[in-house]
């Protein structure tokens, strides 16, 4: 029997490359996710993962595989699993029939169930917030958050739509966002020397909120809320600086 696989963490494109890695051996080459061959399910969806997508699954795991030595099921974006999804997905983590392979991937792990997780071989790849900024992208983006500081509402909702157009990209955002927001703070309570000009017209107070807005938005990406909605409002919340 094949152990389930659960792959969390980093980018949407570094999980599905652990996952093509995974269904290499059985299949030789890459496969398109677009048109997968006979015996591969790709399960997705823009809202959630509801029951009726898993006993689709169950169904097609069901059946002997066609032309590769195993079927396989690969959800995308598994943290949109309902509740009763995961449930229904339970036994079949647990007993999956004989010639199956099922990959799940997911951004963060806190929104499936206990037993979810521990019926999976897990692949922890390095959250957003654990990869380093380079000096380049540290400059870019306090360079954008200094061009937003000085922004009315109107020019702070173009520039939330202009930035991120998928919720990967809302989640880098957040968490590159969170580690400016501490450098800011290491510089204002004069830990670290160094911090851009604007520094000097944002409060203690002013930067511990941000800090804290920027973390809830995080969570609600997480729980699957509109990105677009999440970014807009975090940028609103953000100081105005004249």
């Amino acid at each position: 029997m094949i152990t389930s696989q659960l792959i969390i963490g980093g980018l949407d494109e570094e999980r599905i490359r652990i996952a093509q890695k995974l269904i290499h051996p059985f299949y030789r080459q890459p496969i398109n996710l677009d048109k997968p061959p006979v015996d591969v399910l790709v399960i997705r969806s823009d809202n959630s993962i509801g029951i009726n997508q898993i006993r689709g699954l169950k169904k097609f795991l069901s059946r002997r595989p066609y032309q590769a030595e195993i079927k396989i099921g690969l959800i995308l974006e598994a943290d949109k699993l309902t509740f009763p999804a995961q449930n229904s997905l339970l036994k079949t983590l647990e007993e999956p029939p004989a010639h199956s392979l099922i990959i799940l991937l997911a951004s963060h792990s806190e929104i499936f169930l206990p037993t979810i997780i521990s019926r999976a071989k897990i692949t922890r790849l390095p959250a957003t917030s654990q990869i380093v900024l380079s000096p380049k992208d540290i400059e870019q983006l306090t360079e954008t958050l200094n061009h937003l500081l000085f922004q009315r509402v109107g020019e702070r909702v173009k520039l939330s739509l202009t930035l991120v157009k998928n919720k990967d990209q809302a989640l880098k955002l957040t968490e590159n966002l969170l580690f400016l927001w501490r450098q800011f703070l290491l510089a204002k309570t004069g830990v670290d020397e160094k911090g851009p000009g604007f520094l000097e017209k944002l409060s203690l107070q002013q930067i511990e909120k941000a800090l804290k807005n920027t973390e809830q938005i995080r969570k609600m990406l997480v729980a699957n809320v509109n990105f677009h909605l999440a970014i807009e409002n975090l940028f609103l919340s953000y100081p105005h600086l004249r």
